[in-house]
């Protein structure tokens, strides 16, 4: 088996990285890694690779699925495609307050030019499109697997332009699976966080004291996964030769899912040990009270700070409509840690880090232009 991944230097990626590396054998997978040109290319893969002990077990391709041919020249395209089959798309653009048009710029067009690069794969027998269960927008209650948002609209640009790239790729007429992750904080193993996004600036925000009011209610849960326990479970799926080409499957903590209650105490636990104050429990605000703070220009008012404001504008509704996504069981190859145990020890690590303004935590590789991975 030959592996073509996509995204590889993001937070997923690069715990797919790891899992593989960690055993004795795997098969050949070459990491699509996007650069101006292959000299800076490569040079930031080998500086990826050393700072996350990766070694020299991967193959490197510099491209970027936003060129036309992925910006590969014709021979480098060639002989890749005679190598390939299996694909791992988990290249996105992530900002959740992005424009529709930059995101759909990557997260669909980018999908689109990646599947015409695969329609010449000789070999090829899989495509495994990385999604998110949030696809569902603003839909509450149960979600069943491949649920989409059933006409409820969407928090962000984010989830409609993951959806849209499921639909091309499920129209494509290649052998593709959809693979819809949870929120992935932060590794169980030691709470390491490889790229801080809103969920992260909600929890630091919280912390501060910035935010003393959200949505919902104390019951309401949020469905997320360790990022290391998540690319097991799919580095094992990946293993069967087997699936079935036009399947949905979820990735979900589904009746695990941690209620806001857990993860204000995991919050509180993590503070407390390192001595810095801990936040009372917030209020939750009902519907109305929570459109009034939106649409607020003195959110103070409400326990909340001007910056907070604009995350909640983007993730609130994580919150205001809870919903519960059914698992696929088949992807759950390992029991799930729960919360309570791993989501302090990345709460920890963020603090620790000073929420990614320190640098002399694991380094993170220099970004090159727009975020690409989750």
């Amino acid at each position: 088996m030959a592996i073509l991944l996509t995204g590889a230097t993001g937070s997923f990626g690069l715990e797919l990285l790891r899992s593989w590396a960690a055993r004795r054998e795997m098969p050949d997978i070459y990491c699509l890694v996007r650069a101006p040109d292959t000299a800076r290319g490569l040079a930031r893969w080998e500086a990826f690779c050393e700072v996350h002990s990766l070694g020299r077990r991967f193959i490197p391709v510099v491209g970027d699925i936003e060129q036309t041919e992925l910006g590969l020249s014709l021979a480098s395209r060639r002989d890749l495609q005679a190598r390939i089959t299996t694909i791992v798309h988990a290249a996105a653009h992530i900002r959740f307050d992005a424009p529709y048009a930059l995101a759909h710029a990557v997260n669909v067009a980018g999908t689109a030019r990646l599947l015409d690069f695969a329609r010449g794969c000789a070999k090829l027998n899989r495509v495994c499109q990385i999604s998110t269960l949030y696809v569902a927008g603003q839909r509450m209650g149960l979600v069943p697997v491949g649920g989409g948002p059933d006409g409820a609209p969407f928090n962000n640009s984010y989830e409609q332009t993951k959806l849209e790239a499921e639909a091309v790729a499920l129209g494509s007429g290649l052998p593709v699976e959809i693979v819809r992750l949870s929120l992935m904080p932060g590794r169980q193993s030691d709470g390491h966080v490889h790229r801080y996004l809103d969920l992260h600036m909600l929890f630091e925000a919280f912390g501060r004291g910035l935010c003393s009011a959200v949505p919902g209610n104390g019951e309401t849960c949020l469905d997320m996964l360790p990022v290391d326990y998540s690319a097991a479970c799919l580095a094992a799926h990946l293993d069967e030769p087997a699936f079935t080409p036009g399947a949905i499957h979820a990735l979900a903590a589904g009746k695990q899912a941690p209620s806001l209650t857990v993860m204000y105490e995991s919050i509180a636990m993590a503070r407390s040990q390192r001595g810095l104050p801990v936040p009372p429990p917030p209020a939750f605000l009902p519907d109305a009270d929570y459109a009034a703070l939106l649409s607020s220009e003195e959110p103070e008012q409400f326990g909340v700070s001007f910056g907070t404001q604009t995350i909640l504008r983007t993730v609130g509704g994580y919150l205001a409509k809870a919903k519960t996504f059914a698992p696929s069981e088949k992807l759950l190859a390992f029991t799930p840690t729960p919360l309570a145990e791993w989501l302090p020890r990345v709460i920890g690590f963020a603090l620790d880090d000073n929420w990614g303004r320190r640098r002399n935590s694991p380094a993170r590789m220099p970004a090159v232009g727009k975020m690409h991975a989750p």
